[in-house]
């Protein structure tokens, strides 16, 4: 089987699954653990390529206010719906996006491997 190279978050987010052996050490909660576990994660997505903001299509033009600004509204970025835009929406990927379960449980103060599952997204 050959390995390879994906650079778009929306693959790497359909094949997230499986479990995870992940090490927690004695005085820290296990959704302590969780949480920055799914806080990595959701980083790494964010910083891969995304998909292209949609367009708006062709006959519903931006509105226009009448003045001199109107020709600079109609030009913007080959009318990308701006709604969609990661600046207007924020993060594509959130940790509450992602559902993560734990297998075997450790008390607070117990240290040793703890195992992660997470199911089809």
């Amino acid at each position: 089987m050959a390995l390879t190279k994906v650079y778009d978050a929306a693959t790497v987010f359909k094949h997230l699954g499986g479990i995870l052996n992940v090490y927690k050490p004695a005085g820290i909660k296990v959704n302590h653990v969780r949480n920055a576990i799914l806080s990595n994660i959701c980083k790494g997505l964010n910083e891969m390529e995304q998909r292209e903001p949609r367009k708006l299509r062709e006959e519903r033009p931006l509105l226009g206010t009448g003045t001199a600004a109107d020709t600079v509204l109609h030009n913007i970025a080959d009318q990308t719906d701006l709604s969609d835009h990661v600046l207007s929406t924020g993060p594509r990927y959130l940790p509450r996006d992602l559902k993560c379960s734990t297998v075997s449980n450790l008390g607070d103060h117990t240290s040793g491997v703890l195992r992660k599952s997470s199911s089809q997204f």
